[in-house]
């Protein structure tokens, strides 16, 4: 029952660690409108123009990449780390998961999503 304390102690600390860090800069920031927030960012698009205007559809194709190669790191990491105490059936997983990968970023590199400009 101690190792609850300790935890639960440790989560009122961070919980309140956390509202003081969040309620801090409500209550000292000065609310105002500046022109430089509704200046263009960096995709280039205005924030509040028209909504019909075309997307461009890489911004969430690099994003999508993005994503697929970071659970890939996530679920990579925890293999090596215990690459001795594996079984030759989790060997044979993870080298089909690479497999997997690596003919789809070979489809994405054939169809040109890569490329940046």
């Amino acid at each position: 029952m101690s190792h609850y304390i300790h935890a639960g102690i440790f989560f009122i600390c961070c919980l309140a660690i956390s509202l003081v860090m969040i309620s801090i800069p409500l209550i000292r920031a000065k609310s105002r409108f500046l022109k430089t927030k509704e200046a263009q960012y960096e995709c280039g698009f205005k924030p509040f123009s028209n909504k019909i205007k075309s997307f461009d559809v890489k911004f969430i194709l690099v994003a999508i990449l993005f994503i697929v190669f970071d659970i890939e790191i996530v679920i990579l990491i925890p293999w090596a780390l215990n690459i001795k105490a594996l079984s030759g059936n989790a060997m044979f997983s993870v080298c089909s998961f690479l497999v997997t990968l690596t003919v789809g970023l070979l489809y994405e590199w054939k169809k040109g999503l890569i490329d940046w400009m």
